[in-house]
């Protein structure tokens, strides 16, 4: 907490006054001498009712408070989410049988872009009765999340590209000169009629990766992510 004004010193208050204030006769001096000044105002009945207020109201002040940070909870909750689903992003998306799940890649775009949208609305300060609470230093801790998540994503997406592109080149770098080459003799012949065959038999296969690279790329285009 930061000190925004200082009140006025109780002995100086006009209420007080009389409690406090110079005689001349000798009598009224030394009976005010032998009680002390602070004993006095402790037992006024004034000053007893003033100060229960003031406890009563900085009670209910920092209650006020501690439930207006409660708007905070969600926020938390989602940064100690996307910490940990950030260390685990890349196993999340290991290529199954060389292809990920692209639907489920987008609903992880969507979800941390409103992330940011939803984080946007931190309040960086706000009145809560007598107190101002500057959330801003918080909010500057919070905000990289979301956008964390987005750059793993962003720079996830190409790797899986490269990942299954590479797989696919090097099963057709296997396949194609063995088809184009001529046989020259039985052994060869028979090879590449299996690879023909073996070929054929996959040809919707390797279609559909490379489809699914194409998705990929257009993903990427659709976020205007750059294609390293």
């Amino acid at each position: 907490l930061r000190v925004i004004d200082i009140p006025e010193r109780v002995f100086s208050h006009e209420e007080l006054q009389v409690y406090i204030m110079e005689e001349s006769e000798d009598a009224d001096e030394a009976a005010r001498e032998e009680v002390p000044v602070q004993d006095v105002v402790s037992d006024d009945e004034i000053f007893k009712r003033l100060t229960e207020e003031i406890y009563e109201n900085l009670d209910v002040a920092f209650s006020n408070v501690t439930s207006y940070a409660t708007i905070f909870s969600p926020f938390r909750e989602t940064w100690l989410s996307n910490h940990e689903e950030v260390e685990n992003l890349e196993g999340k998306y290991s290529p199954d049988e060389g292809k990920i799940d692209l639907e489920e890649y987008k609903t992880d775009i969507n979800k941390y872009k409103g992330q940011q949208d939803s984080f946007a609305t931190i309040p960086f300060i706000a009145d809560v009765g007598i107190f101002t609470v500057d959330s801003s230093q918080l909010k500057d801790e919070l905000m990289p999340s979301p956008l964390r998540m987005m750059k793993a994503l962003k720079d996830l997406l190409p790797e899986l590209m490269s990942k299954q592109s590479t797989s696919l080149l090097s099963c057709l770098e296997k396949i194609v000169p063995v088809i184009e080459r001529g046989p020259e003799d039985v052994r060869q012949f028979v090879h590449k009629k299996n690879t023909v065959l073996e070929a054929v038999g996959n040809i919707d296969k390797y279609k559909e990766e490379q489809a699914h690279i194409h998705d990929m790329e257009m993903l990427m285009n659709e976020m205007s992510w750059t294609i390293p």
